[in-house]
């Protein structure tokens, strides 16, 4: 099969369902966001970036301190 439209095809005709595949992604991809605003309008979500910076700014606060047990 050709993959490119010969003179009176169309694209359409040449990748069937391609159309509404494009469509779906593009409508996940908008519900997703609308979902993602919502929830950090309403909702305490910490900032990923801030929490990631703390914990390579900080790696000594993570250690275990040695034991005292003599």
């Amino acid at each position: 099969m050709n993959t490119l439209p010969t003179q009176g095809e169309s694209r359409a005709q040449v990748y069937p369902g391609s159309e509404r595949r494009i469509f779906q992604i593009l409508l996940v991809f908008t519900f997703g966001i609308l979902v993602r605003m919502y929830l950090a309008q309403n909702y305490q979500i910490p900032n990923i970036y801030k929490k990631l910076e703390e914990f390579k700014k900080a790696p000594e606060a993570r250690k275990k301190p040695p034991d005292d047990r003599s």
